[in-house]
């Protein structure tokens, strides 16, 4: 076993890569670098638990720095339904309250609130998303 040690190390790589590929949701990917250097280490030492210690400190470290440039870069750039929304304007599709009420976006529909009743077929501006309801005014 020890001397097909780096074959585990690259099936644990493939197997981390190919759930990552498939989710996109950066839950495995520290599991790569950390399972090839692992394979690599293989090749100069027997020794299983040394191998073992490596990939886990490795995930550790990989993990904290991937999450860090995920915080920092990757998610900053994610646009959210609030920042596409907030402004648009759109039209009632059905008279709109402070309770209840529903509004079309370009070709959505949303559930909508509003401060004063707002009659059906009226523009409106969203001022806010609450959840997946939006806070809409009339225009004046």
């Amino acid at each position: 076993m020890e001397a097909y040690a780096w074959v585990f190390w690259l099936i644990i790589a493939t197997i981390a890569l190919v759930a990552e590929v498939s989710t996109t949701a950066l839950i495995s990917i520290w599991f790569v670098p950390s399972a090839l250097i692992s394979a690599l280490i293989s090749v100069f030492t027997d020794n299983f638990a040394i191998q073992l210690v490596v990939f886990i400190i490795l995930s550790g470290i990989f993990l904290y720095i991937f999450r860090n440039v995920y915080k920092k870069y990757i998610k900053k750039s994610r646009e959210t339904a609030e920042d596409l929304v907030i402004g648009k304007v759109g039209k009632t599709v059905e008279d709109t309250s402070k309770t209840s009420g529903k509004v079309l976006i370009g070709d959505i529909y949303w559930k909508a609130r509003s401060e004063k009743d707002i009659p059906k077929a009226t523009e409106v501006r969203v001022t806010e998303v609450n959840g997946t309801t939006v806070i809409v005014e009339p225009l004046d």
